[in-house]
């Protein structure tokens, strides 16, 4: 599972981001979170579970963390999301109208025959 990372936030602190983020609790130094420092789509991808685990965050979910410099969060505030309108504009799986990019593909029979394709089974 990887989490979106609101692309605002990256462009300000670009030059001080790392690939690996703390995450602060209550208990003990936190969790370490492997960062995907991109303009276009950033993500926070290994170690999310244990975070979401620790939280008791649900699966979906919008977290507003505290940044508190050289790389160092805490989780500020949170709420659970339960329709696709809710998600910021940013987000990867944001549906609204004129602020999302859609494309459509044909696939031949060919597509379906490449091995470099993913494998599908019916």
């Amino acid at each position: 599972m990887y989490v979106d990372v609101e692309p605002s936030f990256v462009q300000k602190y670009y030059a001080e981001l790392i690939p690996t983020w703390q995450i602060l609790n209550t208990i003990d130094r936190g969790h370490l979170l492997s960062f995907k420092k991109s303009m276009v789509n950033p993500l926070l991808t290994n170690g999310w579970t244990a975070v979401q685990d620790f939280h008791e965050f649900p699966d979906n979910v919008e977290i507003a963390f505290g940044y508190y410099g050289k790389n160092m969060f805490g989780v500020y505030m949170y709420k659970d999301i339960y329709d696709r309108k809710e998600l910021p504009i940013w987000h990867s799986r944001c549906t609204i109208p004129r602020h999302t990019a859609y494309f459509d593909t044909v696939l031949s029979q060919s597509d379906f025959l490449s091995p470099m394709k993913v494998q599908i089974n019916i």
